[in-house]
């Protein structure tokens, strides 16, 4: 009986002891395998050696697929992987569990893509298949680019008129399909509105009864009678067949978590923004331009539940000659704004006061109507070879300028 005793005693305590001992050590073991799983910001059911597996559900970004896929090839080939077409939006494919390189060509063909493996990276391009890109420009090759290549200069011109006061003044906005507007004074209906319109804007010529406007004169009239407000004037030089963006406004991120679990920004572009692609076409020694265009004017609004985005976009086609324009009207918006009225002081007392807020002061609410206005004009920049000859062509000149009048100089010199 006391030998029992003993070894129920001294199995107790080896229990006891192995537990102080044995746990801590493992969970040190796990700790320190977890932190070698997760070196270099990959989790660690992604890593691996050449057999490493992936798997993605279609909602994943395509820039966190590359992301995660570039950590990956750089530790197991110690090459990254480049972008350079700046994809956006979703994979739009669910990957399932897949070697990450096979995972990498399944997720580059569904978005009509390829890469390119150079010495030291992977280089993603768009594929022979000509599929074609929802958004990034599709930079030109280099042995693409020649002396004869040409430019498009893009003008635009964004107004935000009140749509009563347009209304009011008759105005067409059709008249801008051509780069000077002519107004016949004697055909014009709102006479009172025409006069005050050709003061503030232009000089009248009595002798012929018509006079010129520019599309800036024009708008700036508008501006001066407070009809709108010329929000911006971007311009921007674009090569053929690629495409160029304007944005004036800013970027703003929210926060979401992929499907590892990890917190990433998601950033979104608001404000005044251009995207345009022009293509030159020459047919029956006729020089024309075809326009893509995608105009936005949008903002953002935080909210405690998610954040609203407000948008007017338009996208179209067009086909100008050089130095036409062309003007996309009838992007209506609706403001309203309340107002508190009454007595100062009085009227913004809380309504617990004796109800002094009621009898002193009243809201209202104004709603105001706007119309965005988008002009925008195309101009052929001269090619190299144009340029150099009008560079020969000034410097000729100033030779001979300088050659007449050192000849000149000479006359007047006594002769011996």
């Amino acid at each position: 009986m006391i030998t029992v005793r003993i070894n129920k005693k001294f199995l107790r305590r080896l229990k006891i002891l192995s537990s102080i001992i044995v746990y801590p050590g493992l969970c040190l073991l796990m700790i320190v395998g977890d932190i070698n799983a997760q070196r270099g910001g990959v989790p660690s059911q992604l890593r691996g050696g050449e057999g490493a597996n992936v798997a993605f559900p279609p909602t994943t970004t395509f820039s966190q697929a590359i992301q995660i896929l570039s950590q990956i090839s750089r530790d197991v080939e110690g090459k990254v992987i480049i972008d350079p077409t700046n994809q956006q939006g979703p994979i739009n494919v669910s990957v399932p569990s897949l070697n990450w390189k096979r995972a990498l060509e399944m997720i580059l063909r569904a978005n009509g893509l390829e890469f390119v493996e150079r010495a030291t990276y992977y280089e993603i391009r768009p594929s022979g298949s000509g599929v074609a890109l929802p958004s990034g420009p599709a930079l030109p090759l280099e042995g693409e680019l020649t002396i004869d290549s040409r430019q498009v200069e893009i003008s635009a011109i964004f107004f935000q008129g009140d749509r009563g006061s347009i209304a009011e003044a008759g105005i067409d906005w059709s008249i801008f399909s051509r780069g000077n507007v002519n107004f016949d004074v004697s055909s014009v209906a709102a006479t009172s509105v025409t006069q005050e319109f050709l003061a503030a804007s232009i000089d009248y010529s009595a002798e012929s009864g018509t006079s010129t406007l520019t599309t800036l004169g024009i708008l700036k009239a508008f501006e001066a009678l407070n009809i709108g407000t010329i929000i911006s004037k971007p311009s921007i030089t674009v090569l053929d067949g690629t495409e160029g963006m304007i944005q004036v406004g800013q970027s703003f991120s929210i926060k979401q978590k992929d499907f590892a679990g990890n917190t990433t920004d998601q950033f979104f572009e608001v404000g005044t923004i251009l995207r345009v692609t022009p293509r030159i076409v020459r047919d029956r020694d006729i020089t024309f331009i075809h326009l893509e265009l995608y105009v936005e004017k949008s903002a953002a609004f935080p909210d405690a539940v998610s954040t609203r985005i407000d948008k007017q976009t338009a996208t179209t086609q067009v086909i100008l000659l050089d130095g036409e324009q062309t003007a996309i009207a009838g992007l209506f918006t609706d403001e309203i704004q309340s107002v508190r009225k009454g007595i100062p002081i009085l009227k913004d007392l809380p309504w617990w006061f004796f109800g002094l807020r009621f009898l002193t002061g009243f809201s209202s609410e104004n709603k105001s109507e706007g119309e965005l206005i988008i002009i925008i004009r195309a101009d052929l920049v001269p090619s190299i070879t144009e340029r150099i000859e009008r560079r020969k062509a000034e410097i000729d000149e100033i030779l001979d300028r300088e050659r007449n009048k050192f000849k000149e100089d000479l006359k007047k010199l006594p002769s011996n």
